[in-house]
């Protein structure tokens, strides 16, 4: 084996620890000082081969992360030693949910879509991004996160989104933060993207923390995506309307990567993309924001079910019980969701701070119900586009003769 190919095994070795950039920096910085072939076989030769005395590189990494002292801001760049694009978002699951189960649900459809996602570099080429499910400690992760501890009990694996290092090497000025930028853009995109498409083949079953996307000199933070999605399908089991799926990945994957692969970064002139960028404005790092969740998801059942101005209740409930089927809590709901859009529209209803990051408060029902009724509804239409591989709804009106004549 080359030393080329020695170095980038023990760097993928320390990032499959779980090492921050910098403390890798430091660690390949101490490691410079001993024979690469000595380091390589410290960490791989296993320790029955050591002979005694040989050199222990762990005893070396303990000592470096001893002796890091972390100064928070500090403008010195010091991730050069990353050569790829990686983008790591520690996944969280429900509150009642097994973590272990969940990751291994998890585990193998994440492995099937191999390098089917891409994101573009500047000149508009397609890049292949490598998805992998890692479990680690969530004490570990925090070193690459800073995963909060209220979630950490929440956290069952952590989704990794790789651009490959000789990918990297056509790009021009790939040590420079602004050469890296449009993949980096792409590369975030897509890391988003994928928990919005999670949340319609598992609804209400994953969020995230706080996540890194690291490069060569670059870092920079993936916002965490949580969401009113979970008290949507809790809603919709009470009421036993809509019925919600659990689909595979693989299913939400081929959809919006194979056969219709324009709809994730379609710029709204088509209905369904307008219907999943409204579901995509559902995440947000505070959470479940009844009056926003209700209006956004409102905007993606009226792209969805509305050719026109003229009648758009109607339009909504009669299309919906064609498709899905009827139910009474729809028909009540149509009308206050519709009241609290329009107050809300019109600058008569609490709106909280885009940047108020603390926990919503709960809603009052009035506004929880609706809510969760319209989210549920653009849910189930999605994973029905999703099951009936359709990339729009088309309704025809038909004349039916009455069953029984007049008495």
């Amino acid at each position: 084996m080359s030393g080329d190919d020695q170095k980038r095994e023990i760097l993928h070795w320390l990032i499959d620890q779980g090492h921050s950039p910098e403390e890798i920096n430091k660690i390949v910085q101490r490691l410079d000082d001993y024979d690469l072939h000595t380091v390589y076989g410290s960490l791989f030769a296993g320790s029955e081969q050591r002979e005694e005395g040989e050199l222990d590189v762990e005893d070396v990494i303990d000592d470096v992360l001893n002796t890091i002292t972390t100064e928070f801001g500090t403008e010195e760049q010091t991730f050069s030693v990353i050569k790829h694009l990686e983008a790591r978002v520690p996944l969280l699951g429900p509150r009642e949910a097994s973590p272990e189960q969940l990751a291994a649900e998890l585990r193998g459809q994440v492995a099937e879509l191999a390098q089917r996602f891409t994101c573009s570099d500047r000149a508009d080429h397609r890049v292949p991004i490598t998805l992998e499910l890692a479990e680690t400690s969530a004490a570990r992760e925090a070193q690459w996160s800073r995963l909060p501890r209220p979630a950490q009990d929440r956290h069952f694996a952590t989704l990794r989104a790789v651009v490959a290092e000789e990918l990297l090497a056509e790009i021009d000025n790939p040590t420079d933060e602004n050469g890296l930028e449009p993949l980096m853009v792409g590369l975030r995109k897509r890391v988003y993207d994928w928990v919005v498409l999670a949340n319609i083949a598992m609804p209400g079953k994953i969020e995230t923390a706080e996540g890194l996307l690291a490069g060569p000199a670059c870092e920079t933070r993936i916002e965490p995506m949580q969401s009113c999605l979970a008290q949507a399908v809790e809603y919709a089991e009470k009421t036993e309307w809509p019925k919600l799926h659990r689909l595979s990945l693989a299913t939400i994957h081929d959809w919006t990567l194979h056969k219709h692969s324009w709809l994730l970064d379609h710029r709204g002139d088509n209905a369904v993309s307008r219907a999943l960028s409204a579901l995509s404005h559902l995440f947000r790092p505070s959470g479940c924001d009844a009056a926003l969740d209700l209006f956004f998801a409102m905007l993606g059942l009226e792209a969805l079910y509305a050719d026109s101005y003229e009648g758009i209740q109607r339009q909504l409930l009669g299309k919906s019980e064609a498709l899905l089927g009827g139910n009474r809590s729809l028909a009540a709901h149509l009308v206050p969701m519709y009241q609290l859009r329009s107050k809300l529209s019109h600058g008569s209803l609490g709106l909280r701070n885009r940047y108020d990051h603390r926990p919503a408060p709960p809603a009052d029902s009035r506004l929880a119900e609706p809510m969760c009724a319209a989210v549920g509804l653009l849910v189930a239409t999605l994973q029905w586009l999703v099951q009936n591989d359709r990339h729009e709804l088309r309704f025809e009106y038909s004349v039916v003769a009455p069953q029984d004549g007049p008495s």
